[in-house]
């Protein structure tokens, strides 16, 4: 069985090799860690690889925000008292 590097991976996959150890350290790939260095199993690489996935960021769920803007009374700023 051999293993990737996440640099050997990120080829494979067509990204940046930063992408693929966040995928490692979220869980999206399974890997053993060796030290610092992830290894990827050629098989469990593949199977990623061939994982139907969309294209782009994923969108934005709305949180629950109030306005950062605070109501303020009228003339509150004028002059006349």
């Amino acid at each position: 069985m051999r293993f990737f590097s996440t640099t050997e991976a990120a080829a494979v996959l067509n990204v940046d090799p930063s992408r693929v150890r966040m995928l490692c350290k979220l869980g999206r790939i399974e890997t053993i860690k060796v030290g610092n260095t992830y290894g990827i199993a050629e098989d469990v690489l593949e199977e990623f690889a061939t994982q139907e996935r969309r294209p782009g960021r994923p969108a934005r769920t709305p949180r629950n925000r109030q306005s950062s803007i605070l109501p303020v009374e009228p003339n509150v700023f004028s002059s006349n008292p």
